[in-house]
């Protein structure tokens, strides 16, 4: 997953941060998760929490690491997507990293006209092929 999420770094590089976290979690996690910060009941298969870069604190040196935030898969939810999607789990895995990293990055697909879709998409064909 390391080598994967570095190249999709590489590929849409962030210039306000440099890393972010990828948790994988369990179905009973996520729903905890989801129902906390979403008011969501069950489990969904990918959350984000994008660092708040306007919290006050003061501002990294050039030499400090800037976290972009933190991306949550339910790897069981992941596991069944893939069953009815016809592709592996590892595949599923890489799918939700670019959703989850996109919204990080300030995409929201339920706001804009297609962006963030159409982008995951292409870094997909590009970044996850051979892999299903």
């Amino acid at each position: 997953m390391l080598e994967f999420c570095a190249r999709l770094t590489a590929r849409l590089p962030q210039p306000t941060a440099s890393s972010w976290t990828i948790c994988l979690v369990s179905d009973r996690r996520m729903a905890e998760l989801n129902y906390q910060y979403r008011g969501k009941r069950g489990a969904t298969d990918v959350l984000s929490f994008p660092d708040d870069l306007d919290d006050g604190s003061p501002s990294p040196s050039v030499d400090d690491e800037r976290e972009l935030g933190d991306v949550v898969i339910s790897v069981e939810t992941a596991e069944r997507q893939a069953d009815e999607q016809g592709h592996s789990l590892w595949h599923e895995l890489q799918l939700l990293s670019i959703h989850g990293y996109l919204h990080l990055s300030g995409y929201d697909h339920e706001t804009d006209s297609g962006e963030m879709m159409q982008l995951q998409g292409r870094l997909v064909r590009e970044l996850c092929e051979g892999d299903r």
